[in-house]
């Protein structure tokens, strides 16, 4: 796909709008994979480089869940992209993306202390 032309102003992998909306599972990976590659560029005619740009710790939180719950789209994509990936020791670090994912999985005693640990 990366070295057909055509695809750099046609190419539409979106479940969600008639055009890319950079949102989506199939946006996400495929947003991801063109970056791993190096093709991103090439690309912004038909999704929203600059807002990846913008927000790309929040897509690599993305594929840290869909790795961490063995999603296959993902795993070809992680060993690439996993130098770019910027860990925080604190909660309050850690993205809304993973926060909701992670949250409800957490025992309530645990909970507690995170709660104490992110209002100090």
């Amino acid at each position: 796909m990366a070295l057909y032309e055509p695809s750099y102003k046609y190419l539409n992998v979106c479940t969600q709008s008639a055009q890319n909306c950079n949102q989506c599972k199939k946006c996400t990976r495929t947003i991801l994979a063109l970056d791993a590659i190096g093709y991103l560029e090439k690309y912004s005619a038909v999704f929203d480089v600059e807002y990846y740009k913008k927000h790309k710790q929040n897509y690599l939180s993305k594929l840290i869940f869909y790795k961490l719950s063995k999603n296959i789209h993902y795993l070809e994509v992680y060993p690439m992209l996993k130098s770019e990936i910027k860990l925080s020791s604190k909660i309050r670090g850690i993205p809304m993306f993973l926060k909701m994912k992670i949250i409800p999985f957490i025992p309530k005693s645990l909970k507690t202390y995170i709660k104490k640990f992110h209002n100090s």
